[in-house]
């Protein structure tokens, strides 16, 4: 692998389904209702990112703090469309890390 790949992965950032309340466990089925973002958008620590519907209700997703996305991100790749089911760790968006100068 060359040194470019290695960095250009190093710089991608996955962001899965995450445990929306306490009692979630693997067999609970979450619906994407919206996306707040689309492919090559700019996302920023802590913005909106989706809206989805459990059977808790109605959970808003927004993007990790600042402490774990270390700055913007552009969105690469939806993975999951707006409908789709979803369980606890599936894979939903993948970003890529920006300069700061480039945001």
């Amino acid at each position: 692998m060359s040194t470019k790949t290695q960095k250009q992965q190093a710089k991608e950032y996955s962001i899965r389904l995450p445990q929306l309340f306490q009692q979630m466990t693997e067999p609970d089925a979450v619906t994407i209702l919206k996306w707040h973002v689309k492919e090559q958008d700019i996302l920023r620590p802590g913005a909106p990112l989706l809206s989805t519907e459990t059977c808790i209700g109605y959970i808003d997703i927004p993007a990790p703090p600042r402490q774990m996305m270390r700055g913007a991100h552009r969105v690469i790749r939806i993975v999951e469309p707006e409908g789709a089911t979803v369980y606890l760790n599936d894979l939903l968006i993948v970003l890529q890390a920006i300069d700061s100068g480039a945001a």
